[in-house]
């Protein structure tokens, strides 16, 4: 059902159309974010991942994607920019509230308990480039770092 759905917006929205878009200055910055991560998402299904939630929201913060391949499950950040940064543009702070909210999924869906955590983020440009970031982060820079 929210795979079908997924592929319909994909099949309806194609790279082309996307790159389109992303140069109208008039689409607002949501529009722009949800379709990062539809792109995001087709591209995750065509490497083979599962994709188990999409804005996975709580009182923590919320994901952009929460998606699964083998025994990984991948907590994911979509950035959308017209360049594609060369640096960090995740704060500590976001991390923390990413870590949070991954661990409330986790409490809520122990069928993923012994399944491995990484945090990736893309990056999405202008032209519908996509720059995928594995292991963005790991959950000892946020101990390690804390002030």
């Amino acid at each position: 059902m929210f795979i079908d759905k997924i592929h319909l917006f994909v099949n309806l929205f194609n790279n082309k159309e996307f790159k389109n878009a992303m140069a109208q200055r008039n689409l607002s910055n949501y529009k722009n974010g949800m379709n990062a991560e539809m792109v995001v998402i087709s591209h995750l299904i065509r490497h083979r991942y599962s994709i188990i939630k999409h804005r996975y929201k709580t009182k923590y913060g919320e994901l952009d994607i929460i998606a699964a391949r083998q025994n990984v499950l991948l907590f994911i950040e979509v950035k959308n920019r017209k360049i594609i940064p060369n640096y960090e543009v995740i704060s500590q702070k976001q991390k923390k509230r990413c870590y949070d909210t991954a661990l409330h999924f986790l409490a809520n869906n122990p069928q993923f308990s012994n399944f491995t955590m990484r945090f990736d983020c893309f990056f999405i440009d202008a032209y519908g480039e996509i720059k995928h970031i594995q292991n963005s982060w790991e959950i000892t820079d946020l101990t390690s770092n804390s002030s």
